[in-house]
């Protein structure tokens, strides 16, 4: 007799679940599929601009036997452009919104900073614009990692491949975007512990990665455990019944007020709910290099040069192969010249014998024509003029310039399309501040301690509440220029020219802590505080001397009243006189007293007539004995 498992039977609601959860993997596919095939044309430009980016592009299919020179003025055009966007390091900027959240904005700006630092942005930010630079467009997410910090969490900056984010093809910017996906392929074990429920399902979607745009510039030969990872945010208009009155009549709202958050692997569900940031915005902010109007992706810097780059490496290596060839002519020799045909080279010192009335010489290649190297300077003045990096913005002086302020004003005015980056950056690391912000309000649920460096370089630890932000509103900014790059050479000279000039009141337009302010000395206050210090030493040397100065006046009037009276007849003295005489005496004596050893030693070596004084002064007081 045949034995039959029963199986666990499913009701109604678990098939109508499973069907739903089919219906939404079907759906999240079909737009991961529109954005993917609008976004393709895409991903082979910016193939094609990485290529010419690292070289590879121009030297891939020249034969072995031609010369393959490649002056990469794309590269050099990308690594001028970095470092003036990176001039100075960015930062954020904590403005409240009201008078009572000033308090709390300065430890919101502590808490940004440390977060900066943290994270190491000046590195991720070093790599945001090389990929910019590049593809037109960098996408950066924010997202809340609650798994690190041994589960305390934290907020991670991601910079994300383009290849890997597909946005709804209808639109223009983030904000009218329906959705935005990101796609890759994620290790199976990494989304086993995601979803551990699951874990049989998900083994079952294992591929090996055959998408060579979701896995661009990652080595996949050797993987085979792969499992397609798709995570999308988008807006969803479904509502819900959340009432209904007496009369019948029905009350509804939206189901998803601040989007939907779907997360897939294969054909399998693994996440379905809202989006779980309370600002409402899908984690995503982009920067684009140049904005093309009515367009998602921006352009990049490469797009527009890679055809002058590609003709004039053309040329110089036609040039290359031409000088070979024109400094190794051929060799012309009659059959019966007796000489082997291998047996000329371009030997220093070759000996050539060769049979009476036969001929054997070089044939003389024509000249390469002026107009190639003409139109090589040509294209690279092309590459220039698209590119808008001139020899000025590179460091190099302009030919025929030698003055210092007219290679400044150049070099002010050459820059003009980089500050316009840099402001359109601003901008996005704006956006990216006040998402960070809402994250730390979201999130920062448990006091957490944070490292905050002073201007003194001493580190202190400052403890944060969630009370330090739940309350609190603010408008986040980046620091004026603070991206800018800045002729720093320049304005040093220009701040000391200032400091020579004397203005109407008799003092310097600049004052030297400014000048030490805007020097790179590491340690200007150090150097401010030993000048107040040898300042207020000569102040205090000043006044004594002019303290010594009135006594010794003082003590040399009294003493020549003292002699004046002494000198007078007896019988002219009346007991007045005598009485201010003492008084006189006594005063005198009073100052003496005041006065140190030393004091006294060194004002009787500089003057001998006090030196006098003192001893008509000391047998006045003491007849039997002399000034000691």
């Amino acid at each position: 007799m045949a034995l039959f498992k029963k199986e666990n039977s499913k009701t109604v609601k678990d098939i109508e679940k499973e069907q739903k959860d089919l219906a939404l993997v079907s759906n999240i596919q079909r737009m991961y599929r529109e954005a993917y095939a609008a976004k393709e044309e895409l991903h082979r430009l910016w193939d094609k601009c990485f290529k010419a980016y690292t070289g590879e592009y121009f030297n891939n299919n020249r034969p072995s036997y031609v010369a393959k020179e490649l002056s990469n003025y794309i590269f050099a055009t990308v690594e001028t452009v970095k470092p003036i966007m990176l001039a100075n390091n960015p930062k954020f900027i904590a403005l409240p919104r009201k008078e009572e959240f000033y308090e709390k904005s300065v430890l919101v700006q502590e808490a940004l900073d440390y977060e900066w630092k943290r994270t190491n942005m000046f590195r991720e930010l070093h790599r945001a614009i090389t990929i910019g630079l590049i593809t037109g467009t960098v996408p950066i997410s924010l997202i809340w990692d609650s798994t690190a910090d041994k589960g305390l969490g934290q907020i991670k900056p991601l910079i994300l491949n383009p290849f890997n984010v597909f946005v709804d093809p209808m639109a223009t910017n983030v904000e009218d975007a329906e959705y935005i996906i990101y796609a890759a392929y994620k290790n199976v074990g990494q989304l086993i512990n995601f979803a551990p429920d699951k874990a049989e399902e998900i083994k079952s979607q294992v591929v090996s990665p055959s998408d060579e745009w979701l896995t661009y510039g990652k080595d996949t030969t050797n993987v085979d455990n792969a499992v397609l990872y798709i995570e999308a945010y988008f807006r969803d208009y479904s509502r819900e019944l959340i009432d209904e009155s007496e009369e019948g009549e029905k009350t509804t709202r939206l189901k998803y007020p601040n989007g939907r958050r779907v997360i897939i692997a294969g054909d399998v569900l693994l996440y379905d709910g809202e989006n779980p940031y309370e600002d409402g915005k899908f984690p995503f902010e982009f920067w684009k290099c140049y904005e093309v109007p009515g367009r998602f992706w921006g352009m990049g810097e490469v797009e527009h040069i890679i055809s002058p780059q590609e003709n004039a490496t053309n040329l110089i290596n036609h040039v290359l192969d031409s000088a070979r060839l024109m400094s190794n002519p051929v060799w012309i020799l009659d059959k019966n010249s007796g000489i082997k045909k291998n047996s000329l080279t371009n030997r220093d010192g070759l000996v050539i014998r060769k049979n009476p009335g036969s001929e054997v010489r070089r044939e003389q290649p024509p000249a390469m024509p002026a107009y190639v190297q003409n139109i090589i300077a040509l294209l690279r003045e092309d590459i220039e003029h698209i590119s808008g990096v001139y020899d000025v913005t590179r460091g190099e002086r302009p030919k025929g310039i030698t003055a210092a302020a007219a290679i400044q004003a150049l070099n002010e005015q050459a820059q003009g399309r980089i500050r316009l980056k840099i402001q359109t950056l601003e901008d996005t690391l704006s956006k990216l501040g006040a998402m960070w912000v809402s994250r730390m309000k979201q999130f920062w649920t448990t006091p957490r301690s944070i490292r905050v460096v002073g201007d003194d370089y001493k580190v202190q630890f400052r403890e944060f509440n969630p009370n330090d932000f739940v309350d609190g509103d603010w408008d986040i900014i980046i620091s004026a220029g603070s991206t800018m790059a800045v002729n720093k050479t320049a304005r040093l000279q220009q701040i000391i020219q200032l400091s020579q000039t004397i203005a109407e009141d008799g003092l310097p337009v600049v004052d030297r802590q400014t000048i030490l302010e805007n020097s790179e000395l590491p340690n200007v206050k150090e150097i401010l505080e030993r000048f107040n210090n040898i300042k207020m030493q000569q102040q205090q040397q000043q006044q004594n001397a002019i303290l010594d100065q009135l006594a010794l006046q003082n003590v040399q009037n009294q003493l020549q009243s003292n002699i004046e009276m002494s000198n007078t007849p007896m019988q002219q003295e009346i007991p007045n006189q005598q009485i201010e005489q003492e008084q006189m005496i006594n005063e005198v004596m009073q100052l003496i007293q005041n006065l140190s050893p030393d004091e006294i030693a060194d004002l009787a070596e500089k003057n001998p007539e006090v030196a006098y004084v003192l001893e008509i002064l000391s047998q006045i007081e003491h007849p039997e004995q002399g000034l000691a």
